[in-house]
């Protein structure tokens, strides 16, 4: 997986550039709602993990993880969890919010500000080759990072080391990178062949156990992300539509397809995945080393 983390690395890095920046302060309330959400979430999924399934703390707290679904299942292999216990979770809470919350927000178009008459098709995303002197710039961010982060005895420091070092890159303006997320099949084509094969060992018996679970915390999860839309449809003017997308516990290129879909504020959804994809990516590193300590 060392590849997959840098790839993963250099996806989130990119991702931080001066345009999100100044971006992010147009929705303030919002974004902390998501930092919000995130903790709670997670800790309500981990609690209920714990009392009701059997997890032990490890397992539990990346089965709860409400995002970045590929980083969280390459972390949690390494990391002394069950891998089968997260699997389950982390796969049903994508195809389930990929395929039910269109349907939901599209029944409810009235209500969530939903214009159903602009739904379109969504266009291939264009991307170019970054130049030579970008390239350069990036291998040498990468390699600063990767030696700074094992230096610091950071955790993971395959993927925070890139990240690091592309995100500075990018905050500075020495390169504007801009992957789309077809950056991510082969992360996710080597990730799904390794998890294929655990489910060789699943009996069908222990995979309905662990369905039920996995629905009972997707549940959880998604009456918080009501909550929170709520509340915020009535301090900001944001359509409820664009929150509950922005809030939405699926993978970032799959809500971003989907906002842009249903033409619910794509750039709002965008803003709020990728800034949930980064507190992820940077904070669960440190969470789970913590975690992994106190169970020794």
């Amino acid at each position: 997986f060392t590849a997959m983390l840098l790839i993963l690395g250099i996806y989130a890095g990119a991702a931080l550039d001066p345009a999100l920046l100044f971006t992010v302060w147009h929705w303030p309330l919002s974004l902390i709602g998501m930092v919000v959400l995130v903790v709670a979430t997670t800790a309500v999924n981990l609690w209920y993990f714990q009392r009701f399934a059997g997890f032990d703390k490890t397992t539990a707290l990346f089965a709860s993880v409400p995002g970045a679904q590929s980083l969280v299942l390459i972390m949690s292999a390494g990391s002394g969890a069950d891998e089968k216990q997260v699997l389950i979770p982390q796969i049903s809470r994508v195809l389930a919010v990929i395929y039910f919350v269109p349907l939901i927000l599209v029944g409810l178009g009235d209500w969530t500000g939903l214009d159903i008459s602009r739904i379109r098709g969504v266009p291939e995303e264009a991307w170019a080759m970054p130049g030579w002197t970008a390239i350069l710039w990036v291998l040498i961010a990468i390699s600063l990072g990767l030696y700074l982060a094992r230096r610091l005895n950071w955790p993971q420091p395959l993927m925070l080391g890139p990240l690091s070092g592309v995100a500075l890159l990018q905050v500075s303006g020495l390169t504007d990178l801009s992957i789309p997320g077809q950056a991510l099949v082969p992360v996710q084509f080597v990730l799904g062949t390794f998890l294929g094969t655990k489910f060789a060992k699943i009996r069908w018996r222990t995979a309905f156990i662990l369905s039920g679970h996995s629905l009972v915390a997707l549940s959880l999860t998604v009456m918080l992300v009501a909550l929170m839309t709520a509340l915020l449809t009535l301090v900001t003017d944001i359509p409820a539509a664009a929150i509950f997308l922005a809030f939405a516990p699926g993978g970032l290129p799959e809500m971003v397809l989907i906002a842009a879909t249903l033409n619910a504020d794509p750039a709002f959804v965008v803003v709020h995945h990728v800034v949930r994809f980064l507190i992820i990516a940077i904070a669960l590193p440190w969470v789970a080393e913590k975690v992994r300590v106190q169970g020794r």
